[in-house]
């Protein structure tokens, strides 16, 4: 469902099993416009993901999914930075607009 709404905004969407994978997709692969991740993912999660790809300087903004809103979680997410957290449920409406806004930011903040 990612690739099909979020395909109109990307020539190319890579996919990631895992926290690890994404991580090691992003060193090798990267740089990316956006990075969709689920908090809870095998192996990393995606929170720690996020984390590991901050702390080697990878400044891509981060769209952070998450089904079970908790307060510690939440904060997590904010404290890292051009992150945002997008919680489930949510449409294809809301996720293209969102998504959007990353990338406007993003071009924005590079220009």
């Amino acid at each position: 469902m990612l690739r099909r709404v979020l395909k109109p905004l990307a020539e190319e969407i890579q996919e990631a099993r895992n926290g690890a994978d994404l991580v090691a997709a992003v060193a090798t692969d990267g740089p990316f416009g956006l990075i969709v991740t689920d908090v809870r993912m095998p192996w990393v999660d995606g929170l720690q993901a996020a984390r590991k790809m901050r702390q080697a300087g990878i400044e891509t903004p981060l769209l952070v999914i998450m089904a079970f809103a908790d307060g510690e979680t939440e904060r997590a997410v904010h404290d890292l930075r051009r992150t945002s957290l997008f919680r489930k449920p949510f449409t294809a409406d809301e996720l293209l607009s969102t998504a959007s806004q990353a990338l406007a930011k993003r071009k924005a903040t590079d220009a």
